[in-house]
């Protein structure tokens, strides 16, 4: 590795630190290079931290995480990296059909210096009761914390498509009922079913944020951490009374799900919320 590499190299790890805590309403998802390509096509996926479907590529950092893994016909394989590699995910795939890439955070503690930003960010994901909990129980309003925990599951396809999606242990989970590369649409348009859980349950009534861009499918000779930043539109709607909503797609479309559900924090410190983020990527495909 040149000189010029290897500073590049520790400014974006440097960068990845920094962007490991949310800004309030910061989502993280795996964004494969190739959603689908030919059998022995190895899988390559980024980490990704931003805003609307579009954010920094991250380096691997054991201190974040506590599971990192893909799930195929073969079954469940922990990831092995060493820290600085890039990108995240990059594994010689061992069967055809689809692959369920996922990670698991530690938690991560922050800091409001005000409740405004709190409430921003409640209101964005759909819990604006959490606010008003918070003003009934006269928990304070300024410098006041708050740990998060990132779930992120992306699902690509390698080969002829086959295989279904399917919990893999994370508490807070997004789970497609449908194959999305065997997605029968009409007219280039369709629907997804997915069942959102919580604590291996159903969560109802539940916002999942749904973004969606051009279909990325094309992977760079280098695994870039640059990203072609392309205009993402977002729609927010609410799971039924047993977890599940219908997704509308579209052919040529990548997909990312995003669901946040808030937990009492611990009374001994001073952590008043826990944060909990589900994310799940897919590509619908031409």
């Amino acid at each position: 590795m040149d000189l010029q590499n290897h500073y590049h190299k520790l400014f974006i790890i440097l960068i990845s630190l920094a962007l490991s805590a949310p800004a309030y309403a910061h989502e993280m998802w795996i964004e494969p290079l190739e959603a689908s390509a030919k059998a022995k096509t190895k899988i390559t996926a980024h980490l990704r931290v931003g805003q609307d479907f579009n954010g920094e590529a991250m380096y691997y950092l054991p201190r974040n995480l506590q599971k990192l893994g893909i799930s195929d016909a073969t079954g469940d394989r922990k990831i092995v990296r060493v820290i600085g590699d890039f990108p995240v995910f990059e594994q010689s795939p061992k069967s055809d059909g689809l692959q369920i890439l996922y990670y698991l955070s530690r938690a991560t503690k922050i800091t409001y210096k005000t409740s405004e930003k709190f409430q921003k960010f409640l209101q964005n994901v759909g819990l604006d009761w959490v606010f008003g909990a918070h003003q009934k129980a006269g928990f304070p309003n300024v410098n006041f914390s708050e740990t998060y925990v990132r779930y992120a599951k992306a699902l690509m396809n390698r080969g002829t498509p086959s295989g279904q999606d399917k919990k893999i242990g994370l508490m807070f989970e997004i789970i497609a009922q449908e194959n999305p590369y065997q997605l029968k649409l009409k007219d280039g348009s369709g629907q997804l079913r997915v069942q959102l859980i919580w604590q291996d349950k159903p969560l109802a009534k539940a916002q999942i944020s749904i973004f969606e861009k051009p279909l990325i499918n094309v992977a760079t000779t280098d695994n870039s951490d640059q990203q072609d930043y392309q205009d993402s539109t977002l729609t927010k709607l609410r799971t039924n009374a047993n977890g599940f909503l219908l997704i509308p797609v579209k052919a040529n479309k990548t997909y990312m799900l995003n669901s946040v559900q808030m937990t009492r924090g611990n009374s001994d410190t001073d952590v008043i919320w826990n944060s909990h983020w589900a994310s799940l990527t897919f590509s619908i495909l031409p």
